[in-house]
């Protein structure tokens, strides 16, 4: 009979011999390091302009209100939970996560979305709709054209553009649609309890329905 202070070794052997086991596995997010890394390096400059811009935006509004840092993380801590969601998708027989409006290409076109909406006299949800469905969508097609750009070899870059962009639709339609109706209900309901927080943001001018 094996003593218990000798079980517990010998179960952390089998513990990590069955941990690095290889197995088939279903990956959800695109394989690290699938761009070359001169690629790599090349979109890391073309972002840290934005970067940099944000910092300099995040420390010009923190000085004119204190207010402005507990408030930005709040946001953000509320987009990277909602983002960390698995949701299933029926239609593609897996999951896939919400987007938050990440990345340059999903903030900038979320941003013209809401502003084009309110240009045209939306409503303050559909405004928050276009813009959540824009940001997700947008989002995917950087992705995809920085992929099609470093991985096209001798193929056309139009098509492997086309290619990896619908293999993402399945799944991000679906989700696409979920973050505007979150992101339009989020307004909707922020404008109706604390308008005056929007109002600060300089979201809206004045309350708005």
């Amino acid at each position: 009979m094996i003593r218990p202070a000798r079980r517990m070794p010998l179960l952390a052997l089998v513990a990590t011999a069955l941990l690095l086991m290889p197995t088939a596995g279903w990956a959800m997010h695109i394989s690290e390091g699938i761009l070359p890394a001169g690629w790599a390096i090349f979109w890391f400059a073309v972002a840290t302009p934005f970067v940099a811009w944000g910092v300099r935006q995040i420390t010009r509004k923190k000085q004119l209100d204190p207010a402005y840092i507990p408030l930005l993380g709040i946001f953000g801590a509320a987009v990277f939970v909602f983002s960390c969601f698995p949701i299933p998708v029926p239609v593609a027989g897996s999951t896939a996560h919400p987007a938050g409006s990440m990345g340059v290409m999903g903030s900038f076109s979320g941003f013209a979305a809401f502003w084009l909406g309110r240009a045209l006299g939306l409503g303050l949800f559909w405004c928050g709709f276009f813009a959540g469905v824009a940001a997700d969508l947008l989002t995917y097609l950087g992705t995809s054209f920085e992929m099609a750009l470093a991985l096209h070899g001798t193929q056309s870059f139009w098509s492997v553009l086309g290619q990896i962009y619908l293999a993402f639709m399945p799944t991000q339609v679906p989700l696409s649609l979920l973050e505007g109706v979150v992101t339009g209900g989020i307004l909707v309901y922020v404008n109706k309890h604390r308008p005056d927080i929007l109002r600060k943001l300089k979201v809206l001018k004045e309350a708005a329905i």
